[in-house]
């Protein structure tokens, strides 16, 4: 019994040495890296101070989509961001007609938000600019998930379209 305790003590400390040898490969310093990091750090601090100083909705999820955006190089970026965008508006419009077609009526809203993300997650796989897919399924599954604060559908499928503008 103790052999194959120390076999597989041993076999653990070599898949930890494997673990921190991936993790540094990944982790590495290359040129570049530094203000890559500075550019999103200071894009996302920008985002949240102007959302919290102009207090609007979804002040955690705004730096999602910076980070999610942002890529190696500033034309695949710009490009990303312009999808981005379009995906925005397509999602709340997917939200405000998966909400029209559930009502009030979680039982049928949940489900509609599960198939709304699976879409979303499989174009994130699929698609070469991923978070356009990443963006359609977050924007549903915020919007759907917030629709039980408002006492009617009016009101809720009408802060649906003004966050719209916030995106």
């Amino acid at each position: 019994m103790s052999e194959r305790v120390a076999k597989y003590s041993a076999a653990m400390k070599q898949q930890q040495v494997i673990l921190w040898r991936v993790l540094w490969a990944e982790l590495e310093p290359f040129p570049g890296r530094d203000l890559a990091t500075l550019r999103m750090a200071i894009a996302c601090t920008a985002i949240v101070l102007l959302s919290n100083t102009f207090r609007l909705p979804f002040q955690d999820v705004l730096p999602f989509f910076v980070l999610f955006t942002a890529k190696e190089e500033k034309i695949t970026t710009a490009i990303t961001a312009v999808l981005t965008l379009l995906a925005i508006t397509v999602s709340v419009g997917a939200a405000i007609l998966v909400f029209k077609c559930t009502g009030n009526r979680p039982e049928f809203r949940i489900p509609g938000m599960a198939v709304e993300i699976f879409v979303g997650m499989y174009l994130f796989r699929i698609l070469a600019i991923g978070p356009v897919g990443f963006v359609l399924a977050f924007i549903v599954s915020v919007l759907q998930s917030i629709v039980d604060l408002f006492p009617t559908r009016r009101k809720s499928i009408r802060f649906g379209i003004d966050s719209s503008v916030l995106f």
